[in-house]
């Protein structure tokens, strides 16, 4: 059977509160090889991967990242992250996909199915996902699909039987992302599109996630009040406006109660070796003179000479801020003040695995 075409899902699964929440897991799928979405599909799985790390930051927790794009994205794939999932009850767990996706024409649920792999054998419910969520005992878990959820001949149902600007945090920013974030339990299930219907993406990236990240940095902002249902009725609104597609969703939250004050932003953790050198070294909690002695060893064993390209970019992963070679890059960032962590954007190596080449995102603390 010839592959599935649909368009994009996402699925987020957030877990824990603030004071006692440890890790954020980021886990990403991304069908960026699909010759019709990859590029929408790319730029999805940028703009999440760097929210991510911004909730993550924002919420004090380490950020452990399970990316699968291109060849990776596979229900095999899917089925074993989330079976070999090791989460605390505390943590925040993040599940985005972002391909093609639809629905037979009995399915019962008001959810998808993600086009994971080729064939009808390929598809996995989105409900599925949010049980194999809920089976390791997140406090909060958060699902949204982007993609089509349109009929199409020959999918069965799966009963359940079956089985540019830079990123500034600021400390009214890291609460806003606490309240929607860190301070709740229960869960979160959306999609792109309700039944019947198919999902619209523009080279930007899928419709829905670009309405849904317009409408959360609106509340971040502080334009717009820190709630979940007004956040996802007003994408549901913007999308719907713009490209006539309607997002469903269901909402089952609550506050924790065992929540206490804002928490202050310190250095974030993550899973990420090299990202976690990067940050190591722009911590400015460190001592400078030891931060300037980690340039050299994160110079020789992560690039292929000093003169390696970094490129800098804005929120959107497009807008150049800055060019420099790796070792001007490692030495600037050893004194900053301000700067807490950063997200990979790609990167090219040498046959020994040195980058040569590199594009980042730099996330700021005002």
């Amino acid at each position: 059977m010839n592959r599935i075409k649909f368009t994009g899902i996402i699925i987020l699964l957030f877990v824990g509160n603030v004071i006692y929440a440890q890790t954020f897991h980021a886990i990403i799928f991304a069908d960026s090889d699909d010759p019709k979405i990859g590029r929408s599909v790319f730029n999805d799985y940028y703009n999440m991967q760097a929210e991510c790390a911004t909730i993550a930051a924002a919420n004090n927790m380490k950020l452990k990242e399970y990316h699968y794009v291109d060849a990776e994205c596979s229900k095999t794939n899917a089925e074993k992250v989330l079976q070999d999932l090791n989460c605390g009850p505390q943590d925040i767990v993040f599940f985005y996909y972002s391909g093609h996706g639809g629905r037979a024409y009995d399915d019962k649920s008001k959810f998808p199915q993600l086009s994971l792999s080729p064939g009808d054998a390929g598809l996995m419910p989105l409900y599925r996902i949010d049980e194999m969520m809920a089976s390791k005992h997140p406090k909060f878990r958060i699902i949204m699909a982007d993609c089509c959820n349109s009929y199409v001949p020959g999918i069965t149902p799966k009963d359940k039987d079956l089985g540019g600007a830079k990123s500034v945090l600021k400390d009214q920013t890291a609460e806003i992302y606490q309240n929607l974030f860190g301070r709740l339990h229960g869960s979160i299930v959306v999609s792109s599109s309700q039944a019947g219907e198919t999902s619209s993406a523009v080279d930007d990236g899928g419709a829905f996630t670009l309405c849904f990240l317009k409408e959360l940095q609106k509340i971040v902002a502080g334009n717009s009040r820190p709630d979940w249902n007004a956040l996802l009725n007003n994408t549901k609104t913007e999308t719907y406006n713009w490209r006539s597609h309607t997002p469903v969703y269901d909402i089952n939250v609550t506050d924790n109660p065992n929540t206490g004050q804002p928490v202050d932003i310190q250095t974030p953790q993550t899973s990420n070796s090299f990202i976690s050198e990067l940050i190591k070294i722009a911590d400015n909690h460190s001592d400078e003179l030891i931060r300037i002695n980690l340039v050299k060893p994160a110079l020789d064993n992560y690039f292929a000479s000093p003169a390696a390209i970094v490129e800098i970019y804005g929120r959107n992963g497009k807008t150049l801020l800055t060019r420099e070679n790796a070792k001007d890059f490692l030495q600037r960032i050893s004194t900053s003040i301000h700067l807490i962590s950063f997200v990979e954007i790609s990167s090219q190596k040498n046959e020994n695995g040195k980058i040569t080449f590199l594009k980042l995102h730099e996330i700021y603390k005002q």
